[in-house]
């Protein structure tokens, strides 16, 4: 039961600004940065994600959030993730924000574009 809670934690954690920005800036229905997270779970780049490669990224996922090593991620290891995405996404706003890039909800780890004048 505690890994059920656990890994339903995770799926929440990860899905949640995920669905977030699909309302907020998702071409067609899609995640902007479908192709992205594409890319990082494909981990040997041949263009398919097999099972062990996306259980190998939800696991390292997972790790992190497991503090303390346990083997369980504690509500409070949740909350303590989360306010460290926060965190991160608040400051890559400010970084596109302060590049001038007024698409705020677009993603950091897309560098701003600029235009030659």
């Amino acid at each position: 039961m505690k890994k059920l809670l656990a890994l339903t934690a995770v799926a929440v954690m990860f899905g949640a600004p995920a669905s977030y920005a699909m309302e907020k800036g998702g071409h067609e229905g899609h995640h902007p940065k479908g192709g992205m997270m594409f890319e990082k779970l494909d981990l040997n780049n041949d263009g398919e994600i097999t099972r062990e490669e996306f259980m190998s990224f939800h696991e390292t996922k997972f790790t992190e959030m497991d503090a303390d090593n346990s083997g369980v991620v504690s509500k409070d290891e949740a909350e303590a993730m989360k306010a460290k995405w926060k965190e991160k996404m608040s400051e890559r706003r400010a970084e596109h924000k302060k590049a001038g890039d007024h698409d705020v909800e677009k993603s950091a780890d897309t560098p701003a574009e600029t235009t030659a004048e």
